[in-house]
């Protein structure tokens, strides 16, 4: 599945716009409702390209590196 169509990523300025800031409370808070904080360690591969992410991941304090 591909969001290409849906969400227009490549012109999406993740620096400064957050991808929720127009969702409306409700839905907003169903996206949140099972939310879970976890750990990785500098260079832990989080999930690989091909296969399905196990949920959506948000960055708080780091970078993340995109490797193919």
């Amino acid at each position: 599945m591909s969001i290409k169509g849906i969400f227009p990523i490549d012109k999406w300025d993740f620096k400064s716009q957050s991808i929720l800031v127009n969702l409306p409370e409700e839905d907003f808070a169903l996206l949140t409702a099972h939310q879970t904080e976890q750990v990785y360690s500098k260079g832990e591969i989080i999930f690989r390209e091909g296969s399905y992410p196990s949920g959506i991941f948000i960055s708080k304090k780091e970078r993340l590196k995109n490797i193919k």
